[in-house]
């Protein structure tokens, strides 16, 4: 007897009263193939989307252990670590904190004009800091976020401005460096920072493989960079580098000898000329040519005739160099 199975797409059993039952073809609803579908886009969302990290600075810790202060008072400039990451702050009349949603900087009596975060530590190509702020009531602030000295933008502004309601205020961007954060207002007012979320590409450490070589070479490269940050060569005496490859022998070429692309795109490396590897860390291989064997532009050689007219001395035309 031959059975034909329907999906049930309402548990996780099939239904018994579909066994050796011969379906409609419109037996499936649409409702189930909806659900399938949609399954499959988000597959193919997490199968396409780019690996980047996230450093969060919010409300943690013991506030006294973080700030050595207790609930509230005056804050000491200087680096305090926030959630793992080093912050720097600067001199604070007034700075307290809510235990769980935010730390206040400054109050009516001793309101903070203005005021920059910045931080260090968060080490790769900074794309997007998220910053969550507001303040009491009829506070009239901005915030601003800088990279490296370059500023990110809020909706095409370098700067937005923020009001008594929480609001998350997204800055996008693409450089690496100290991370500022820096927000002030013209009232007097309480300000309420809830957090800093920032997404970042770690650059990548690629190990140059000396593959038979004498030495390891190694380069760093940014997300997004159209070429390396450092770059040391793999070495072998008496022979001349190829390129650097995903394989021992054959494999794809990734890198020239001197480090450059040696494409516009390598699946896993970088695409469209600029750097894309979804990894801190990668490995590829010097491969090698003898530097006695081959010449750049090879002549069809060399030879000396005596007064005999025989040839005394032949020197075997050189072979081009060629890639493996």
């Amino acid at each position: 007897m031959k059975a034909n199975l329907l999906l049930n797409c309402s548990g996780s059993g099939l239904n018994p009263e579909l066994i050796s039952k011969r379906p409609r073809p419109d037996s499936v609803s649409i409702p189930c193939r909806c659900r399938v579908l949609a399954t499959l886009l988000l597959l193919l969302a997490l199968c396409t989307t780019t690996w980047a990290s996230t450093n969060t600075f919010q409300v943690s810790g013991t506030f006294k252990d973080v700030f050595g202060i207790n609930s509230g008072g005056s804050l000491v400039a200087g680096n305090y670590t926030v959630n793992g990451t080093s912050w720097s702050f600067p001199a604070i009349t007034y700075f307290a904190y809510n235990s769980t949603t935010y730390y206040q900087f400054g109050s009516e009596g001793s309101p903070v004009t203005s005021c920059t975060l910045s931080t260090s530590a968060v080490s790769g190509t900074i794309t997007q800091v998220v910053v969550r702020i507001y303040g009491a009531k009829s506070v009239a602030g901005t915030v601003s976020v800088s990279v490296g000295g370059t500023a990110f933008k809020c909706n095409n502004k370098t700067s937005a401005s923020f009001t008594n309601s929480a609001t998350n205020y997204t800055f996008t961007g693409s450089a690496s460096g100290a991370l500022s954060v820096t927000f002030g207002q013209t009232t007097s007012k309480a300000i309420y920072l809830a957090s800093i979320t920032t997404t970042y590409y770690p650059n990548t450490t690629v190990t140059l493989d000396k593959n038979g070589g004498d030495a390891n070479g190694s380069a760093t490269f940014s997300y997004n960079a159209t070429g390396y940050t450092t770059f040391s060569a793999a070495t072998r005496a008496g022979y001349t580098c190829t390129g650097y490859w995903t394989a021992t022998s054959s494999g794809t070429k990734v890198l020239n000898a001197n480090g450059t692309y040696a494409t516009s795109s390598v699946s896993g490396w970088y695409g469209s000329g600029k750097w894309s590897r979804d990894n801190a860390t990668g490995t590829l291989y010097a491969q090698w040519e003898s530097a006695a064997s081959c010449e750049a532009n090879p002549t069809i050689g060399n030879a000396s005739l005596n007064g005999s007219f025989f040839w005394t001395t032949l020197f075997e035309p050189v072979r081009p160099c060629v890639e493996p």
